[in-house]
C-alpha cells in the first residue's frame, strides 16, 4: 500500500504536538484524523490504508 510519511519530533522547539500527543507517542494521523496510537499494529495499520486507499479511489 503507499502512502507518504512525515515523521514529526513532537518535542522539537514550537511544536504545539508535544502537548496534544504527550503521553500518546507513538500517534498515527491519517487524513487529519487519529488513526492509531501508542501501539502500531502493523496489520491493522495496512488494513486502514488500503481502506483509506480505497475511500479516496471512489470519490474521485
Amino acid at each position: 500500500v503507499p502512502f507518504h510519511l512525515d515523521q514529526i519530533d513532537i518535542y522539537a522547539p514550537g511544536q504545539e504536538a508535544a502537548q496534544k500527543y504527550m503521553f500518546d507517542v507513538p500517534v498515527v494521523e491519517l487524513n487529519g484524523r487519529v488513526a492509531m496510537m501508542h501501539r502500531i499494529d502493523e496489520p491493522k495499520l495496512i488494513d486502514i490504508l488500503r481502506n483509506a486507499q480505497k475511500s479516496d479511489s471512489q470519490q474521485k
